[in-house]
Protein backbone atom coordinates (compact mmCIF):
# COMPACT_ATOMS: atom_id res chain seq x y z
CA UNK A 1 0.00 0.00 0.00
CA UNK A 2 2.82 2.27 -0.34
CA UNK A 3 3.82 2.67 2.96
CA UNK A 4 6.84 3.20 4.86
CA UNK A 5 6.61 0.08 7.14
CA UNK A 6 5.26 -3.37 6.04
CA UNK A 7 4.02 -4.51 8.78
CA UNK A 8 1.84 -3.56 11.94
CA UNK A 9 3.55 -4.58 15.32
CA UNK A 10 1.64 -6.94 16.97
CA UNK A 11 1.84 -8.65 20.15
CA UNK A 12 -0.79 -10.49 21.93
CA UNK A 13 0.28 -8.77 25.41
CA UNK A 14 2.70 -6.04 24.48
CA UNK A 15 5.20 -4.39 27.51
CA UNK A 16 4.11 -1.32 28.30
CA UNK A 17 7.34 0.23 27.19
CA UNK A 18 6.85 -1.01 23.81
CA UNK A 19 3.61 0.08 23.53
CA UNK A 20 5.17 4.00 22.59
CA UNK A 21 6.45 2.02 19.44
CA UNK A 22 3.02 0.34 18.61
CA UNK A 23 0.85 3.38 19.10
CA UNK A 24 3.19 5.14 16.78
CA UNK A 25 3.24 2.30 14.30
CA UNK A 26 -0.66 2.75 14.44
CA UNK A 27 -0.39 6.17 14.24
CA UNK A 28 1.87 6.00 11.17
CA UNK A 29 0.24 3.66 9.23
CA UNK A 30 -3.30 4.84 10.20
CA UNK A 31 -4.17 5.69 6.44
CA UNK A 32 -3.38 2.28 4.85
CA UNK A 33 -5.00 0.37 7.88
CA UNK A 34 -8.23 2.52 7.14
CA UNK A 35 -8.43 1.70 3.44
CA UNK A 36 -7.60 -2.34 4.31
CA UNK A 37 -10.05 -2.14 7.19
CA UNK A 38 -12.59 -0.29 5.14
CA UNK A 39 -11.64 -3.12 2.24
CA UNK A 40 -12.34 -5.79 4.76
CA UNK A 41 -15.50 -3.73 5.58
CA UNK A 42 -14.36 -3.79 9.57
CA UNK A 43 -16.32 -1.99 11.70
CA UNK A 44 -12.64 0.14 13.03
CA UNK A 45 -12.13 1.51 9.80
CA UNK A 46 -14.28 4.59 11.20
CA UNK A 47 -12.31 4.85 14.21
CA UNK A 48 -9.51 5.55 12.30
CA UNK A 49 -11.34 8.61 10.03
CA UNK A 50 -12.76 9.76 13.22
CA UNK A 51 -10.75 13.27 14.34
CA UNK A 52 -11.22 12.67 17.74
CA UNK A 53 -9.99 9.24 18.35
CA UNK A 54 -7.01 10.24 15.84
CA UNK A 55 -6.15 12.80 17.91
CA UNK A 56 -6.01 10.77 21.25
CA UNK A 57 -4.06 8.06 19.75
CA UNK A 58 -1.49 11.01 18.77
CA UNK A 59 -1.76 11.96 22.29
CA UNK A 60 -1.03 8.17 23.89
CA UNK A 61 1.51 7.83 21.32
CA UNK A 62 3.14 11.33 23.13
CA UNK A 63 2.97 10.47 26.39
CA UNK A 64 3.75 7.02 26.35
CA UNK A 65 6.75 8.57 24.68
CA UNK A 66 8.08 10.61 27.38
CA UNK A 67 6.87 7.61 29.99
CA UNK A 68 9.36 5.79 27.75
CA UNK A 69 11.89 8.60 28.32
CA UNK A 70 11.78 8.45 31.77
CA UNK A 71 11.64 5.57 32.43
CA UNK A 72 14.89 4.41 30.34
CA UNK A 73 17.00 7.76 32.02
CA UNK A 74 16.00 5.49 35.33
CA UNK A 75 17.86 2.68 33.76
CA UNK A 76 21.92 2.15 34.00
CA UNK A 77 24.92 1.73 36.27
CA UNK A 78 26.08 4.60 38.51
CA UNK A 79 22.74 5.58 39.26
CA UNK A 80 22.31 7.16 42.49
CA UNK A 81 18.43 7.52 44.41
CA UNK A 82 19.29 10.68 44.72
CA UNK A 83 19.46 11.62 41.01
CA UNK A 84 16.81 8.90 40.45
CA UNK A 85 14.57 10.85 43.27
CA UNK A 86 15.56 13.83 41.56
CA UNK A 87 14.62 12.68 38.17
CA UNK A 88 10.91 11.69 39.10
CA UNK A 89 10.32 14.71 40.91
CA UNK A 90 11.40 16.35 37.31
CA UNK A 91 9.11 14.49 36.12
CA UNK A 92 6.20 15.36 38.62
CA UNK A 93 6.85 19.15 38.01
CA UNK A 94 6.54 18.38 34.05
CA UNK A 95 3.29 16.91 34.52
CA UNK A 96 1.86 20.22 36.29
CA UNK A 97 3.96 22.14 33.51
CA UNK A 98 2.06 20.01 31.10
CA UNK A 99 -1.17 20.59 32.32
CA UNK A 100 -0.74 24.62 32.60
CA UNK A 101 -0.11 24.25 28.76
CA UNK A 102 -2.40 22.43 28.02
CA UNK A 103 -5.21 24.76 29.73
CA UNK A 104 -3.41 27.57 27.49
CA UNK A 105 -3.91 24.99 24.36
CA UNK A 106 -0.56 24.97 24.02
CA UNK A 107 0.30 21.22 22.83
CA UNK A 108 4.09 21.86 21.60
CA UNK A 109 5.74 18.87 24.26
CA UNK A 110 3.37 16.33 22.66
CA UNK A 111 5.28 16.94 19.40
CA UNK A 112 2.48 14.08 17.14
CA UNK A 113 -0.27 16.03 18.34
CA UNK A 114 1.01 19.10 18.03
CA UNK A 115 1.43 17.96 14.48
CA UNK A 116 -2.27 16.41 14.12
CA UNK A 117 -3.19 19.67 15.23
CA UNK A 118 -1.48 22.17 12.81
CA UNK A 119 -4.50 23.54 11.27
CA UNK A 120 -6.81 23.37 13.75
CA UNK A 121 -7.11 23.55 17.80
CA UNK A 122 -8.37 20.73 19.57
CA UNK A 123 -12.17 21.17 20.89
CA UNK A 124 -12.41 22.41 24.67
CA UNK A 125 -13.65 18.91 25.52
CA UNK A 126 -10.16 17.22 24.19
CA UNK A 127 -7.97 19.72 26.32
CA UNK A 128 -10.02 18.80 29.13
CA UNK A 129 -9.27 15.42 28.77
CA UNK A 130 -6.00 16.02 28.42
CA UNK A 131 -5.93 17.84 31.22
CA UNK A 132 -7.78 15.30 33.43
CA UNK A 133 -5.63 12.44 32.33
CA UNK A 134 -2.29 14.64 33.04
CA UNK A 135 -3.55 15.21 36.70
CA UNK A 136 -4.43 11.14 37.16
CA UNK A 137 -1.15 10.51 35.75
CA UNK A 138 0.48 12.96 38.81
CA UNK A 139 -1.39 12.27 41.62
CA UNK A 140 -0.39 8.58 40.46
CA UNK A 141 3.17 9.19 40.29
CA UNK A 142 2.52 11.16 44.18
CA UNK A 143 1.13 7.82 45.18
CA UNK A 144 4.15 5.36 43.76
CA UNK A 145 6.74 8.03 44.62
CA UNK A 146 6.11 10.33 47.51
CA UNK A 147 8.21 13.28 48.80
CA UNK A 148 8.97 14.41 51.90
CA UNK A 149 6.12 17.28 51.67
CA UNK A 150 3.30 14.83 50.59
CA UNK A 151 3.15 12.87 53.39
Amino acid sequence: MDAEHKFVLLHTEVRWLSREKSLNRVFELREPLQRFLLEKNSDLANELSDENWVLKLAYLSDIFNLLNELSLSLQGKMTTLFKLADQVAAFKHKLKLWDQRVNNRVFDIFQTLAETLKDNGPEQAFSDLVRSHLRVLLQEFKRYFPSAKDF
